[in-house]
């Protein structure tokens, strides 16, 4: 998706610690056990048909499946969980903004 620049929303779930690091191209932030993170998707993306692709560390990280079941509960319509998340985006060798 990202290679065909298609129009989404990167969400990144982790810290903010962890995402002022390095995270994924042009992701923007939403700790998954923020207190108000129903509140800061609405803000951060308006859009309910908009694609969002929420991530978090690896395989083993919950936090992206969680997240991701949230917003779509809330009636985002394309919501996907990059399951193997910064990990295997690292692996695989793309690069990462920090």
């Amino acid at each position: 998706m990202i290679d065909r620049n298609d129009e989404m929303v990167v969400l990144d779930v982790l810290p903010e610690e962890s995402f002022l690091k390095k995270h994924l191209p042009g992701a923007i932030n939403i700790p998954a056990h923020t207190e108000n993170f129903e509140i800061m998707v609405e803000k951060m993306i308006p859009e309910k048909s908009k694609p969002v692709v929420v991530y978090c560390a690896n395989h083993d990280c919950q936090a992206s499946a969680e997240a991701s079941q949230k917003i779509a509960e809330m009636g985002y319509k394309n919501v996907s969980d990059y399951e193997n998340g910064l990990a295997e985006w690292e692996e695989m060798g793309y690069g990462m903004d920090m």
